[in-house]
């Protein structure tokens, strides 16, 4: 197995990423995002084929979601011809990557959709500060309830 840096430099030698479809990529589809490279999924019925899909969605580059097979194909084979529709992909995933919770106005007009949220993908301090108050939500919850005989569903907003 290649260290992190390594293997996210092969990335760099490929122009487009097509992600299986009936199970999606995961982790690597985190590190196609990452590095940049463009990604093609469409999302299926079952949990493993929608992980590549939640992801462009959380990076709201929906550019690459196909709705089907046909889709899929037809934004793969137009993307491989376009050099600067690759590029406006890298760019969104970037801004992604290195935005950070604090989004400054610039980075929000860059962006596309009029209700901007800053990307979260790979904001791993607001990612533990969620962590750390669902740990401390589930504690007072179940603080609150010993005794009773009772489900908690609990979501961090």
């Amino acid at each position: 197995m290649l260290p992190r840096e390594q293997h996210l430099v092969r990335c760099q030698h490929v122009s487009l990423f097509l992600d299986t479809q009936l199970v999606n990529a995961h982790t690597t589809a985190l590190d196609v995002v990452w590095s940049g490279l463009p990604l093609v999924t469409t999302p299926h019925v079952r949990f493993a084929s929608r992980v590549a899909t939640s992801i462009l969605i959380t990076t709201k580059c929906l550019t690459t979601i196909g709705r089907n097979h046909d889709d899929y194909v037809d934004i793969s084979v137009k993307l491989s011809s376009s050099q600067q529709k690759m590029n406006e992909i890298r760019r969104c995933y970037n801004l992604c990557r290195d935005m950070n919770s604090s989004s400054t106005s610039t980075a929000a007009s860059t962006a596309s959709p009029s209700s901007y949220r800053p990307c979260v993908l790979f904001d791993t301090r607001r990612w533990v500060e969620d962590f750390e108050r669902l740990l401390l939500l589930s504690w007072e919850t179940r603080s609150a309830e010993r005794g009773r005989d009772r489900c908690s569903h609990l979501m961090v907003s």
